[in-house]
């Protein structure tokens, strides 16, 4: 393998610059690079010198920079109960969520990814730099490679909605990656579900909205006993999966069909 060469940008307006040289990725966390393989970098970005960890209230959003940890993000949403604070918070193992950051972990998207299925919940939007500069959504930006390529993100912004939910992940065990994962967003007024977001990571196609499910539920009233109402807004859910992890397909599907209940029951109970 030739010698690495590292950049060192301390202004945004550097970047577009590094990313355009042939191999150079950017450089955060770094938990993602030996992953990802090495063959084919020739230059890491360090972007600790950016200004790209912090948390803002701003216009009626919520804004995180991209360089925040796991950890970190975590913290900083916990006094809201937010989502994000949920599922970050049992992602992989302490010592990781010290490092993983949010802007790699997102250009990464592994179908284990604790941190994709609430944002995608969220309809979070992306800031970058470098030959794709601009803002984009985020789930424009995961269809779309080109978006991916000698661009860097800076941001992950979402409106600031009062959501109540629930998030599952299905797991061996507490520190393992989960084979699927369920996120659930409800707004109610009094019984009636106003608006509701469910979507589903680590299936075929690494992850699917459930706009079948939630078009049964928005706009219902929910009933005192909401057994036979969940059963039959769940009866709509209908997606494959790949085998992984010693599961097979068949059997996620059932688990993901048991699950996708219960995280519904949690979110309708949360929201009451």
């Amino acid at each position: 393998m030739d010698e690495i060469q590292w950049y060192f940008p301390q202004e945004l307006d550097q970047v577009p610059e590094i990313l355009s040289r042939e191999g150079v990725v950017p450089h955060s966390g770094g938990t993602g690079i030996l992953w990802g393989g090495m063959t084919r970098v020739q230059g890491l970005m360090d972007t600790s010198r950016l200004d790209l960890k912090f948390v803002r209230d701003q216009d009626g959003s919520i804004v995180l920079g991209a360089a925040l940890s796991y950890t970190e993000a975590a913290e900083a949403l916990a006094k809201a109960d937010h989502v994000l604070t949920r599922s970050l918070s049992s992602a992989a193992t302490e010592p990781l969520r010290n490092r993983i950051s949010l802007g790699g972990s997102i250009s990464m998207f592994p179908y284990w990814s604790d941190l994709m299925g609430p944002l995608l919940a969220l309809d979070a939007e992306l800031s970058l730099v470098g030959i794709n500069s601009g803002t984009c959504p985020l789930s424009e930006y995961v269809q779309k490679r080109k978006l991916r390529q000698k661009s860097l993100i800076t941001s992950i912004r979402w409106p600031d909605t009062p959501w109540q939910g629930a998030y599952y992940r299905h797991t061996r065990t507490p520190t393992d990656r989960p084979a699927f994962s369920i996120t659930v967003l409800v707004l109610r007024k009094s019984k009636r579900i106003e608006e509701i977001r469910i979507v589903l990571v680590g299936c075929s196609g690494r992850y699917r909205r459930l706009i079948e499910v939630e078009q049964t539920l928005k706009g219902a009233e929910v009933p005192a006993e909401p057994v036979n109402f969940i059963d039959a807004a769940a009866a709509q859910f209908r997606i494959d999966f790949p085998a992984r992890m010693g599961f097979s397909a068949e059997y996620l599907e059932a688990c993901a069909s048991v699950e996708l209940k219960r995280a519904l029951a949690a979110a309708l109970r949360s929201s009451s």
